[in-house]
């Protein structure tokens, strides 16, 4: 790999080499500046690799599917709508999100905060 691999990396190439090695799922951490909420080329390249992570394209082409979980940091960028970035707006990946805030318990019918 070079460093413009880091910079601009081919999807395919790295999906298709991790099946590759056997590896039926792959956590990453990607998020795309400004793409808060949007549906664009970059999830759309992952909902297809998640149903096949070794197209015809790809290092090791392969016939049929080859099935993949992906899952995503929400990589979001605020409390307010639109905040989860690209790919993580994928319809066929895992997005996964958190938050700082103390979780709530619930005790005699009453929500209340911290303990």
């Amino acid at each position: 790999m070079t460093p413009d691999d880091w910079t601009n990396p081919n999807f395919t190439q790295l999906e298709s080499q991790a099946y590759q090695k056997r590896r039926a799922h792959q956590q990453q951490q990607l998020g795309y500046g400004d793409s808060g909420g949007v549906y664009g080329v970059a999830s759309q390249e992952f909902d297809a690799l998640v149903r096949d992570a070794q197209p015809s394209d790809s290092l090791y082409p392969t016939p049929g599917n080859q099935e993949m979980v992906i899952v995503f940091a929400d990589g979001d960028s605020g409390p307010a709508s639109d905040t989860v970035l690209e790919p993580g707006t994928a319809k066929n990946v895992l997005t996964v999100g958190g938050r700082r805030q103390r979780p709530a318990l619930w005790r005699r019918g009453q929500l209340r905060r911290g303990r």
